[in-house]
């Protein structure tokens, strides 16, 4: 049997949280990263992530996400995050 191929783009709508990146946006000089995000749609967003790329001199050393378990956040509540990375690298990270 002649088989047939078809795509189809993905409809999904877009993640409506938000980093702030205002004066609580703090990289520490240990290289942990600490700061708030913000749902900014109409919709409760379960399970959110944050993620973050650690770079060195002209290099990616790691990426990272947020380490405290965020269970939802409700349109415009504020959240707190923490990143750290790799404790091997956070010499090197600029």
């Amino acid at each position: 049997m002649p088989s047939k191929l078809t795509f189809k783009i993905t409809e999904k709508d877009p993640v409506s949280n938000e980093v702030l990146y205002d004066s609580t946006l703090i990289k520490h000089d240990d290289g942990h990263i600490t700061g708030r995000i913000q749902n900014i749609g109409d919709k409760t967003v379960q399970h959110p992530k944050v993620y973050a790329v650690v770079h060195g001199y002209e290099t990616v050393l790691d990426i990272v996400q947020n380490m405290e378990f965020i269970e939802k956040i409700e349109p415009g509540e504020i959240v707190e995050f923490s990143m750290y990375p790799d404790l091997a690298i956070t010499d090197d990270v600029f």
